[in-house]
């Protein structure tokens, strides 16, 4: 079981924390599927809170599709990849893209196979699906820091398709696609130095996905609330008071608008392994560099 960070005197409830946790350290891969939880009285004495706010975070979880009661067995991860709903066709693919790397056949070989016996296309391009604009832009920013191919919102001809874990539903049928893992919360703190229980600490993103999820991050670290400065950088006067901040936690595509004397510490959405995983899933479709 991953570790979980709980502060009773934060703004989000402790159900909002554990369950916001569960669901990043399901997405991110910190927890397998088909991995079991600590039951609900053991986790709520782990953690000394009331086992109801146990039960109702495993609820909530479970209800998104993340989670597996069994009655008389427990509680379980559901295996992510299904939530696409795949097809046994797309179920054999995949399997048979896993046994071409155990046998050591190279991805340009494969590829190349694949061009030969169907003929088809290579991806040139790769077509982000994420709804919420703001979020979007912030993902296309990060993938293209990493990624050499094109980043579109729209085209499909020649593209593969990329989207986070719980955006699976969403995916084009037919198209090559690739699921994103986003960090995980250790991910996340795992190197930070805490700052000074004086020090005044700044957040700023356009979008309200990473804003919830920052704020659930920070009241799971303990940080006092009333030591935390939200903008929301849609918003006339965001930047105001904002080089006060000991620090700014913001996102790639807003870091670049902050005030010339912030300090950013930029939070980024996508995991290191994900990035890594696309890599190679886009060296098996494409003739082009990658990265």
């Amino acid at each position: 079981m991953m570790r979980l960070w709980l502060s009773k005197n934060a703004a989000a409830s402790l159900r909002d924390q554990l369950g916001t946790q569960l669901t990043l350290g399901i997405i991110s891969g910190d927890l397998q599927p088909g991995e079991k939880l600590p039951s609900v009285r053991e986790l709520a004495r782990r953690y000394k809170i009331h086992s109801n706010t146990v039960s109702a975070a495993y609820r909530d979880v479970e209800t998104r599709g993340w989670l597996k009661v069994r009655k008389g067995s427990g509680v379980y991860v559901q295996d992510v990849r299904h939530t696409a709903e795949k097809s046994s066709l797309d179920e054999l693919i995949e399997r048979f893209l896993e046994n071409t790397r155990q046998q050591g056949f190279s991805a340009a070989e494969v590829r190349v196979g694949l061009s030969r016996v169907l003929g088809a296309a290579p991806v040139r391009q790769i077509m982000l699906i994420e709804p919420e604009p703001e979020l979007s832009e912030i993902l296309a920013a990060e993938l293209r820091q990493n990624i050499a191919l094109p980043v579109t919102a729209g085209a499909l001809e020649g593209a593969a398709a990329v989207a986070l874990m719980s955006r699976a539903h969403a995916l084009p049928p037919g198209v090559p696609h690739h699921l994103l893992r986003m960090r995980s919360v250790p991910e996340y703190l795992q190197g930070q130095a805490r700052p000074a229980p004086d020090a005044l600490i700044g957040v700023a993103s356009s979008s309200p996905e990473i804003l919830r999820r920052v704020r659930t991050i920070l009241a799971a670290a303990g940080l006092d609330p009333e030591a935390l400065a939200f903008r929301d950088a849609r918003e006339t006067g965001w930047r105001r008071g904002l080089n006060a901040c000991q620090f700014v936690i913001t996102d790639v595509v807003t870091a670049r608008r902050l005030p010339v004397k912030c300090t950013a510490r930029v939070f980024r959405v996508i995991s290191d392994t994900s990035i890594a995983e696309l890599r190679r899933f886009l060296e098996l479709v494409t003739d082009q560099k990658v990265s």
